[in-house]
């Protein structure tokens, strides 16, 4: 089975946020085993490798979606992310805030990317208030 990977910040993890994408993904993608890097297992590899360990999650789905934070921004690491799956031919899908309705990308040019350290800021900020 192919696999799609769910990019989205770690304020949303464990949130009904995060819940209800999922279920979008299961939705929109039945044909795709989702890839969530919320997981214990992600998280002890992530602390080991840093950033690599996402980048080679990424290569080893054939697709990706990305959740933005509610203003519709992506932090530093999910445009790293999906810039990598754009390089290898990899479709990518946007979850445009508030409604979550699934837009392709053709690249990350005319999205807000936050740098290292707004998106350190962002993610001490809290969780985000979708609707």
């Amino acid at each position: 089975m192919d696999k799609i990977y769910f990019a989205h910040p770690v304020n949303t993890y464990n949130r009904p946020i995060e819940l209800k994408a999922l279920e979008l993904i299961a939705k929109t993608f039945p044909s795709l085993e989702i890839v969530n890097p919320n997981a214990p297992l992600h998280e002890a590899a992530y602390k080991k490798e840093g950033m690599a360990y996402f980048a080679k999650m990424v290569r080893e789905t054939s697709a990706m979606v990305i959740l933005p934070f509610d203003d519709g921004s992506i932090g530093a690491g999910i445009a790293k992310e999906a810039l990598e799956s754009l390089v290898q031919g990899s479709p990518v899908f946007y979850f445009e805030p508030p409604s979550l309705s699934v837009r392709k990308l053709e690249g990350l040019s005319g999205l807000v990317i936050l740098t290292i350290e707004q998106t350190r800021v962002r993610l001490k900020s809290g969780k985000e208030e979708y609707c």
